[in-house]
């Protein structure tokens, strides 16, 4: 899958200031008329079919796409809660991202000198910022766990529809959050401006139930988006195989360039071979040189790996078929090693599988290093299968893991260097 709630809408008229209440898990509900209220987007009010009641409807721009939640926090208990929950639709055929964005409060003493990040234009930026991607079509919670507001962690626990999400900025404590927005970033603009739907906005203790079943599975049995056709797409096996076939034979025809050496470095510049990696300062310069002497520049690809898994658990209503789990040939498509032990399933190894049976990972392994011949990638880089690499005498990085940690972190997982837990571990 690529990347791009219902409730009865409640007003209360007592006073202008009275749209926050508890309703079972909730502790706070952000009212819709005034978001609708401080937002320039276009927008109406109409009755969902997706959420079979009234919501709110925003035509997104390409720029300007903020919408506030609140001003500056007033009344709101962000420590009475644990997850922000947003629940919407959106027509565009690509992701939405939607931006949580956090400010500190203005005009006490003690965040003064602590505010958000200054922008181009001069105006303070967001203190803390989360970006998630949106599914299309697809009714979802996006789901912001308050616990990220300590900036500790770049990335969220996978929630059910919503995709990878990324926390980027500094930590603020609850009690100094002010002014709250949400940022939407349609993909593929200007050629396709979505419709969002806002059915509610709410703080909660605990997470949600989830979303009924779609009507009709939104991934289909090779692993592709169901509700959009696309140059390429496969429709059945036979066209499977044929794509396949096709990205093998390039692969077995790719070859380096002439002016290439054995491990992807430049001929015309050579050095003292002594077969490793090495480096070289020429009295103006420093160099890279490969095992042969030649001068070496490394253009990697990040995680080269036989998997492209993503997130079953709590979504397996939108799959369409499965790889048999009780079939030993697909053991290999399903593992836990996604956050929290959640169980991924892999589309990449089911159909390598399905072509080439027990050899999928012979025929992955080729069609790879062909293409990195084909398209001129010299290294593989981080987070890859580097005993593929060491096989095929390509080039390869090692992650630096297991470094000395603190109990408190500078930034996300970064030790204090000058903690004395950082010395005696």
């Amino acid at each position: 899958m690529k990347t791009r709630f219902p409730f009865i809408l409640l007003l209360f008229l007592f006073t202008c200031h009275v749209y926050c209440f508890p309703e079972n898990n909730k502790t706070y509900l952000f009212d819709l008329k005034q978001i609708e209220k401080a937002t320039s987007l276009s927008h109406h009010w109409l009755k969902s079919k997706e959420f079979g009641t009234q919501v709110l409807s925003f035509t997104v721009n390409e720029n300007n796409n903020e919408l506030i939640l609140t001003e500056n926090s007033d009344g709101i208990n962000w420590s009475n809660a644990n997850y922000l929950i947003c629940e919407v639709w959106h027509d565009n055929p690509y992701s939405l991202l939607m931006g949580v964005q956090f400010y500190r409060k203005m005009g006490n003493e003690a965040s003064a000198t602590k505010q958000g990040v200054e922008t181009a234009t001069g105006k303070e930026g967001p203190r803390l910022s989360c970006t998630i991607g949106i599914l299309p079509k697809l009714k979802t919670r996006m789901i912001f766990p308050l616990s990220h507001l300590d900036g500790q962690e770049i990335f969220l626990n996978r929630q059910p529809r919503q995709l990878k999400g990324t926390v980027t900025g500094r930590r603020i404590d609850p009690e100094d959050v002010g002014k709250v927005s949400i940022r939407l970033t349609p993909a593929m603009a200007p050629d396709y401006l979505p419709s969002l739907q806002i059915a509610s906005v709410y703080l909660a203790k605990e997470l949600p139930k989830a979303f009924e079943k779609p009507a009709k599975p939104v991934v289909d049995e090779f692993g592709q988006w169901t509700t959009r056709d696309w140059p390429g797409k496969v429709h059945n096996l036979e066209e499977l195989k044929a794509t396949v076939g096709r990205t093998n034979a390039i692969a077995q025809q790719a070859s380096l360039p002439e002016d290439w050496s054995t491990f992807g470095g430049w001929k015309k510049l050579r050095f003292e071979p002594k077969g490793f990696f090495y480096t070289h300062h020429d009295g103006k310069r420093w160099w890279l040189v490969d095992p042969e002497g030649y001068a070496f520049i490394s253009a990697g690809v990040d995680c080269i790996n036989n998997n492209i898994s993503g997130v079953l658990s709590g979504q397996e209503e939108l799959f369409g078929w499965l790889p048999p789990k009780e079939d030993p040939m697909f053991a290999d498509t399903y593992s836990g090693r996604g956050r929290n032990g959640m169980v991924m399933v892999d589309f990449l190894r089911s159909n390598l599988i399905r072509i080439y049976g027990n050899e999928w990972k012979e025929k992955w392994e080729t069609m790879t290093v062909g293409l990195m011949k084909e398209w001129r990638v010299n290294t593989v880089a981080n987070w890859s299968d580097n005993d593929m690499a060491r096989r095929n005498k390509i080039p390869y990085v090692l992650n630096m893991n297991r470094f000395p940690s603190t109990p408190v972190k500078l930034y996300r997982d970064f030790p204090d260097v000058f903690d004395p837990a950082y010395q005696e571990e």
